[in-house]
């Protein structure tokens, strides 16, 4: 399992309740008419429109349970990797940070240090520090989560659980046509934003 292929899997999650939604539009559509002709009984409608419903959000319940397990199981993946991935701080860099706390810094040079110590959380903690405290630095704009990958795991884990949120939970089958034209355009963009905030993420 990785990132790419639970990004894959909730998009599908989207697609399919989106099909649901429309089955049961056309289901209750095709019930109108044929109750108007006297084909079917009004139970007999009534039963199947609910056995439909309740598969749908069967569906939606196990499979929303099992992307955020998912999800969950693969942040902690994503963590252990880049904990072995981290360096420690030496002595040499415990001097020099201290003495950067001690001098101004222009933007370009903390940038530089910033990309020195990319893989030392602690340097980078340090870092920011100093950053919050220098009023010259403050404003300038530098993206911290671009040296805080822990942070920007983070975000993407919950970016994703409030799209599968959306899926399950905003994405009702209730035959409402007006309601699935609504949702039709939102999950089109919601789509795309997946794959983009993903792809940021690996960056």
């Amino acid at each position: 399992m990785t990132l790419t292929t639970i990004k894959n899997d909730i998009k599908a999650f989207g697609k399919k309740k989106l099909e649901y939604m429309r089955g049961y539009v056309s289901m209750q559509e095709d019930f109108q008419e044929k109750l108007r002709k006297q084909l079917i009984g009004k139970v007999y409608a009534e039963q199947e429109l609910l056995k439909y419903k309740k598969e749908a959000e069967s569906y939606s319940h196990n499979t929303a349970q099992s992307l955020y397990q998912q999800l969950e199981n693969e942040k902690n993946v994503e963590l252990s990797n880049q904990k072995s991935k981290e360096e420690r701080i030496t002595a040499d860099d415990a001097a020099e940070l201290g003495l950067l706390s001690s001098i101004k810094l222009t933007a370009d040079e903390m940038l530089e240090y910033l990309e020195k110590y990319k893989n030392k959380p602690l340097a980078i903690r340090k870092l920011k520090e100093i950053m919050d405290n220098d009023t010259n630095l403050i404003y300038i704009g530098i993206d911290m989560e671009e040296f805080d990958k822990q942070q920007r795991l983070e975000k993407l884990v919950h970016f994703l659980n409030r799209k599968i949120d959306y899926f399950h939970g905003g994405l009702q089958i209730n035959g409402d046509k007006i309601d699935l034209v609504q949702h039709e355009m939102i999950v089109e963009g919601v789509l795309e934003t997946i794959d983009a905030e993903l792809q940021q993420y690996l960056e």
